[in-house]
């Protein structure tokens, strides 16, 4: 459950974070030498699909 609840964490905190502060921590993660390859790779996912959602949400945003 603990699992759970820390993924639960992240997306919240990346759904909270502006698209330069996303990419700014995924650099950070890619840097660190704390995470596992396994544990970069998932968090660098995670945030490309926020960027990636971010972007999509603001510019349909734009078009209307």
């Amino acid at each position: 459950m603990g699992k759970i609840k820390r993924v639960i964490s992240i997306i919240h905190s990346l759904s909270v974070m502006s698209t330069e502060q996303i990419e700014e921590a995924k650099i950070i993660i890619e840097q660190e030498e704390v995470f596992s390859e396994s544990q970069k790779i998932r968090f660098t996912s995670l945030c490309d699909l926020a960027i990636k959602i971010k972007r999509r949400y603001r510019s349909g945003k734009r078009e209307v």
